[in-house]
């Protein structure tokens, strides 16, 4: 008794995780289609090309294009490479401007086909949108469309379900027979009687099975006729094939036979039997990727669980009108079975986890479902026939009572488990299938895109980029002219007709922005038009979280000034911590598979707006996963809320300033680091080499905690030296004329300037810029420019001040590392028109310290703080991370970097030269000029934060 109840228990486990004789299979999914499904080809594509998650059968595949009327565009047949994971067919001509459809369908080498569509478009003359581009229905970064996998019929379901069902019967049966004369059971005559009269039938029914697998087989590419072709192509149409010739040449054998040498009759249909089981372990999806353990395991598992299957069935064959007493074929079945369910089972948990693949399906796939009810049923059956033997046991003869009808019961049990077993093999299994994490668009927050106008590029922002009210942005480069109008037309793909009109409004910065109510998730297309002057192209701005059922986005908010003063700075940042939320999802996402959001409210550079948006964040008990790319004027006020409502906060934006207080943690610089590093500079490179009698540095400062910190930091640094500081308040270069203001900067009157103001105080940036722009010649000693004040655009509007680098400042993260290429390389190619920016370098850093923190610490706000406490090796980009003493104070180290940009004289590459890729400016990129610099022993700890 306790032998049958351990087996029960572990059949119930076992079943948990898939236990049972059907294989099973994948179906190939579309990860990538050339062109990009949803977006407009730059030019006519030469091959439609579909990359696959699994290889698949060109035969049985197709690959059809259609025009914007729906006809047929001629193309060559299917060719498959890269190990038949990518197809691809070649249009028989150059498709001209226009918007295109493609339908799909590719047989795996499971057998099944998986249908698709999508649409792309191809540009026209000068990139010009092609008729009708809002029809397209990309999302994000582009989509890949619509699919479905076709599953099995009933008739394919019920032969796979007859022919285990037959095999596992004929080889229990046979089993069964030498348990019973090894025993010596008085009852083996009437067992082996009954087996003889049913074996013909029954392998009749492995034969109808095999005939309809291959039938199936041969219908099973995309038009549904009949080609014998695909018998021999697909991997799993040669196993149906052999099926079959194995029947024949066993039907054959036993025709030869007749009626004589029966003991050799019953092991030739026992071994047919082992052989056919095994032609449907050795099928599906185990051939598209083949390994030796993966064979050997499904080969185990399909056997051993057919072996006890089969024997149940058994024992209700020859128990039925008492040929053989219940009790003697349980006792005598029961060690075969105990040790063939136990290998199932091991062998069954090995490949439901590969198949399976991440609890999420369990519980909320069509396959996952199925392996529930069949490990209910499973459990039943166990404890059906634990009960029957024990009843036996006691009874010591033929059970009698419920006895016979649990058998019968536990019969019909697994006649069904056999069923459940061979639909699954007609399902798509979790291996394979995006996590919700991973479905839709990776990038879950503000919409990001560049307008092609006739003399230039206009950048948009969205965001959130949620159904209701958003705010919509757009900037002009600042080498462009100011512009009188911009107005831009949405339009959601799908849905002509229903456009959305607004007009933007410049406000006090470089943004011109407008208020958006979107009724509707989607994908939004905007039409801009600069004074008259329309975009050539629509610009695709993906709208909503895609939502996946039994999993819940995680958001993270971020106050960010998207229109106001650091409108351009908030967007490069928030679009770097973007690229690390994207990251985190292409990995899994959190919690079972979460998608992580980034939810960017705009606060205009408004700091009452900005606690006003913080605190709506969180009301309600609503609590997001953290706040990281909180970024521009009022940032540091909506972080103190945030903070003071429990939510884990990344600051890594220096205009944000530090913050004292629990759960608040900083990358950007440290001003304190930020002064001791330019006072560095100054006694390292600057006053050895300065004229004598030049001594002083003005230093032009806000009345914030952030300028202060870095004034200590210069007082500090330059202790024992000979320069001299000359503070000043803001607006000292503004109010002075060009003249002035140049010898304000000259190396023959400073040793450098210091410029740390925060944005709402740049008059003496502007006059900086202004300088730059309209004196040449001029011969400046270094202008140092605190974190918050340097920037590509600075740099830009500077003119010669910017081209010879003369705007200097230092940076915690580091462009040439190996996480700071990758966010170099991968911003102009997922979004077209930007380049990358130190901005954006420090929003992508702040989000893998986030990423970092929840995969150590979990979802809640305590793990999460907790590890940010302790934080590992996040990234290579940031040289030091925050202080354990003073986390929300920032960085201590950084390094010194200036602009370096291309010169005119260099050969171009059409001319033979070297190319050389645009990187932070049209024609350069940043250089760093010192190692580490910042706070360090000689320099004594930071004082501490005000609260």
């Amino acid at each position: 008794m306790v032998r049958r109840l351990v087996v029960g228990t572990l059949a119930a486990l076992g079943a948990l995780m898939g236990t049972g004789p059907a294989t099973a299979l994948a179906h190939p999914l579309l990860l990538q289609s050339a062109p990009q499904a949803g977006l407009v080809s730059p030019q006519a594509p030469d091959a439609i090309r579909l990359a696959l998650s699994e290889s698949g059968v060109a035969r049985g595949s197709r690959i059809e294009l259609l025009d914007a009327r729906g006809r047929r565009v001629p193309t060559s047949p299917v060719v498959a490479s890269a190990g038949n994971r990518t197809f691809s067919v070649t249009p028989r001509r150059t498709l001209p401007s226009a918007v295109y459809t493609v339908r799909w369908s590719v047989l795996g080498n499971d057998g099944h086909l998986v249908r698709g569509t999508f649409d792309f478009g191809v540009a026209g003359a000068g990139g010009a949108a092609p008729p009708g581009a809002e029809k397209l229905g990309g999302t994000g970064a582009g989509g890949r469309g619509g699919e479905n996998a076709v599953s099995d019929g009933v008739v394919a379901v019920l032969g796979r379900w007859l022919g285990v069902a037959a095999a596992a019967l004929l080889l229990g049966a046979f089993v069964l027979l030498a348990l019973l004369r090894r025993r010596e059971d008085p009852s083996l005559d009437a067992a082996r009687a009954r087996v003889r009269a049913a074996a013909p039938l029954t392998w009749i029914l492995v034969g109808f099975a095999a005939v309809e697998g291959v039938l199936a087989a041969a219908t099973s590419g995309t038009g549904g006729e009949v080609d014998l072709g695909l018998l021999t192509a697909a991997p799993t149409a040669r196993a149906d094939l052999l099926r079959l010739v194995l029947f024949a040449l066993v039907t054959v054998a036993l025709l030869a036979l007749g009626e004589r040498r029966d003991p050799l009759r019953g092991r030739l249909l026992a071994g047919g039997a082992v052989a056919i089981l095994l032609t449907y372990a050795l099928s599906g999806h185990v051939l598209s990727d083949p390994s030796a353990w993966t064979v050997l395991d499904q080969t185990v598992h399909v056997l051993t669980a057919s072996l006890w299957l089969g024997g149940v069935l058994a024992i209700v064959l020859l128990t039925v009108r008492s040929a053989v007493p219940a009790v003697s074929a349980a006792r005598a079945f029961a060690p075969v079975a105990a040790g063939a369910l136990g290998v199932a089972i091991v062998t069954g948990v090995l490949a439901a986890v590969r198949e399976v693949d991440a609890w999420y399906f369990l519980r909320w796939s069509d396959y996952g479902r199925v392996v529930l009810v069949k490990s209910a049923l499973v459990a039943l059956v166990a404890v059906a026939g634990a009960v029957v033997f024990w009843r036996a046991r006691r009874a010591g003869a033929a059970p009698a009572g419920r006895g016979p009808r649990l058998v019968r019961v536990e019969a019909v049990g697994v006649v069904a488990i056999v069923g459940l077993a061979a639909a699954l093999s007609g399902i798509a299994q979790g291996r394979g299938q995006p996590l919700p994490a991973e479905r839709g668009t990776l990038f879950a927050g503000p919409a990001f895109g560049t307008a092609l106008l006739a003399d230039g590029g206009a950048q948009l922002t969205l965001a959130p980029a949620r159904r209701g009210s958003n705010v919509l942005t757009t900037m002009l480069p600042p080498e462009e002219r100011t512009p009188q109008r911009i107005s831009v037309r949405l339009a959601r793909a799908g849905a002509p007709g229903k456009d959305i009109r607004v007009t933007l409004r410049r406000g006090d910065g470089p943004a011109w922005s407008a208020p958006v109510e979107l009724p509707q998730d989607g994908t939004w297309f905007a039409y801009v038009t600069v004074d008259g002057d329309a975009s050539t192209s629509p610009v695709q701005l993906g709208v909503g979280v895609p939502q996946a059922p039994g999993s819940t986005p995680l958001d993270v908010v971020a106050v960010a000034d998207l229109s106001g003063p650091d409108a351009e700075r908030c967007r490069a940042h928030v679009l770097g911590t973007g690229l690390a939320i994207a990251r985190l999802n292409g990995e899994g996402g959190l919690d079972g598979g979460r998608k992580v959001a980034s939810k960017v409210l705009d606060s205009g550079g408004d700091p009452a707006r900005a606690v006003a948006l913080a605190r709506g964040a969180v009301a309600d008990g609503r609590r997001p996963l953290a706040a990281v790319g909180s970024c521009g004027s009022g940032g540091e006020r909506a972080v103190r809320v945030l903070q003071r409502a429990g939510v884990p906060v990344v600051i890594g934006d220096p205009t944000v300033g530090p913050v004292a207080g629990s759960g608040v943690f900083r990358t950007a610089a440290d001003p304190y680091a930020q002064g001791i590093s330019f006072a560095q500079i100054v006694t390292q490179r600057v006053l050895p080499a300065a004229p004598v009698g030049v001594r002083r540095i003005p230093v032009i400062l806000g009345s914030d905690q952030a300028s202060q910190r870095l004034l200590a930091g210069l007082r500090r640094g330059l202790a024992g030296s000979e320069a001299r500081l000359d503070v000043r308040r803001p607006g000292d270069l503004a109010r002075r004329s060009l003249d002035d203001r140049e010898d304000a900067i000259s190396q023959l009157e400073v040793l450098a300037t210091v410029i740390d103001v925060p944005s709402t105080e740049r008059r003496d940036v502007d006059a900086l810029t202004a300088l730059g722009r309209d004196r040449e010649g001029i011969v400046p000693a270094p202008v140092l420019l605190s974190e918050r004040v340097l920037s590509e655009r600075v740099i830009r509007s500077a003119g010669s001040l910017g081209r010879i680098g003369a705007l200097q400042g230092v940076s915690e993260v580091s462009p040439t590392t190996a996480d700071g290429i990758l966010y170099r390389q991968s911003v102009p190619l997922l979004y077209r028109g930007d380049l990358a920016s130190l901005d954006g370098l420090r929003g992508y850093v702040s989000g893998l310290a986030l990423r970092d923190a929840v995969r150590r610490g979990g979802i809640g706000a305590d793990g999460v703080i907790d590890a940010l406490r302790d934080p590992g090796v996040f990234t290579s980009a940031l040289l030091a991370p925050w202080t354990a003493r003073q986390p929300g104070a920032g960085s201590p180290a950084t390094l010194a970097v200036q602009p370096l940009f291309l010169s005119p004289t260099v050969t171009p590459p059409s001319a033979g030269g070297t190319p050389r890729a645009a990187a932070y400016f049209p024609d350069g990129t940043w250089t760093a000029t010192s190692g580490l610099l910042g706070v360090g022993p000689q320099t004594g700890p930071a004082p501490q934060l005000a609260r």
